[in-house]
């Protein structure tokens, strides 16, 4: 195991012994006809090239599929005029270069303007522990996310890629499932 990831686990382990990962809810039912669900923040990819792909895969996520959900869009302020929307609203955050830079719960509740959160959709298929605990630090039910040796601190559900697999199949999953809120 490389030392980065002893680094991480450790960095993981602390954070939850010292509240600086919120709770998760573990248990929820999913039926059939759906879940009742009214705000939905979306956090767009941090790397270019999979926010392109999810800007596309998400545009039309709206009028086709959410129509009554009020939807936060939390995109990284250098991305911001890629994201071409005519519906939600759009947080953008300034995104450091450190890998380490954790958010604090009043940066978490500055970037949110305290909306209160159904569902948290993290549209990052690789996992970034930044984002993470700021996903973990917004109260919500349902936490959505890519698996990853460390998704479940932060996701109670949770899609699979395969490293052979397109980003656009994960998408269509999480899409697949807001067709059901």
């Amino acid at each position: 195991m490389s030392l980065k990831l002893q680094i991480l686990k450790a960095k993981i382990h602390l954070f939850s012994k010292t509240g600086k990962i919120g709770k998760l809810h573990s248990s929820f039912n999913l039926s059939s006809n759906g879940i009742k669900v009214k705000n939905i923040l979306i956090c767009f990819p941090i790397d270019e090239a999979s926010f392109r792909v999810a800007a596309y895969s998400f545009r039309k996520v709206q009028e086709t599929t959410l129509k009554e959900t009020n939807l936060i869009f939390l995109v990284p302020q250098k991305y911001r005029e890629l994201l071409h929307f005519n519906y939600g609203q759009i947080f953008t955050y300034q995104l450091k270069e450190e890998q380490d830079m954790i958010f604090s719960e009043d940066e978490a509740r500055n970037i949110v303007k305290n909306t209160n959160f159904d569902m948290i959709v993290d549209l990052n298929s690789q996992f970034n522990l930044s984002l993470s605990q700021l996903i973990s630090l917004i109260p919500s039910k349902y936490k959505v996310g890519f698996h990853s040796e460390f998704s479940d601190w932060f996701y109670n559900i949770q899609f699979n890629i395969s490293k052979d697999s397109f980003l656009e199949k994960g998408y269509s999953q999480i899409k697949s499932l807001l067709k059901k809120v």
